[in-house]
């Protein structure tokens, strides 16, 4: 695959999901990892109790565990399994693919309003104030200068407080399993 590629190295790779071939996997990208052909590796929808499960078996803790985070769900039992072990978060969909219309939610409107920002940026800002990486998508070059400028501000304690009222602790997706 790295001639394929024209590397010498693979920057990052994960786990897409759990399943029954996870650990041998895993082992085989730890052995890569220790060469420096891996510089990262990492799992995905892993909840926290597969998570918890799928560590006790890892030489290199997963650097990354890329999972459905967003306002409605905010991963607050996968977060805290994490902490110890500091596996870094990562918010795939942290606009829930637009299913409903979160972005239209009054109460974050009049927030991102408070801060002249718009909703995605505030839902951004606050995914990353709580320590979670943030992979956005878009092919739009406007919303991807706007999904970048998100540095530019902090959100309140108090709104901070009002956007964690959010959490449902529900995934959006039917084929999830946290």
């Amino acid at each position: 695959s790295l001639k394929t590629l024209g590397l010498d190295y693979i920057d990052s790779l994960l786990i897409h999901m759990p399943h029954s071939q996870s650990k041998a996997m895993y082992r085989a990208m730890e052995i890569f990892y220790k060469q420096g052909i891996l510089r990262v590796i990492g799992i995905s929808n892993f909840g926290a109790k597969a998570y918890s499960e799928f560590v006790k078996s890892c030489e290199v803790i997963p650097a990354i565990n890329q999972c459905e985070t967003h306002l409605l769900l905010q991963q607050k039992p996968l977060r805290e399994a994490m902490k110890s072990k500091k596996t870094l978060l990562q918010s795939w969909s942290p606009f829930i693919a637009g299913k409903g219309s979160i972005l239209e939610n009054p109460t974050l409107k009049s927030i991102a309003q408070k801060y002249n920002k718009t909703p995605a940026q505030v839902v951004l800002r606050f995914l990353i104030e709580q320590g979670i990486s943030v992979i956005p998508k878009t092919s739009k070059r406007a919303r991807m200068q706007e999904n970048l400028n998100v540095f530019d501000f902090s959100l309140s304690a108090q709104d901070m407080q009002i956007l964690k009222g959010f959490d449902t602790n529900k995934s959006a997706f039917s084929w999830t399993n946290y």
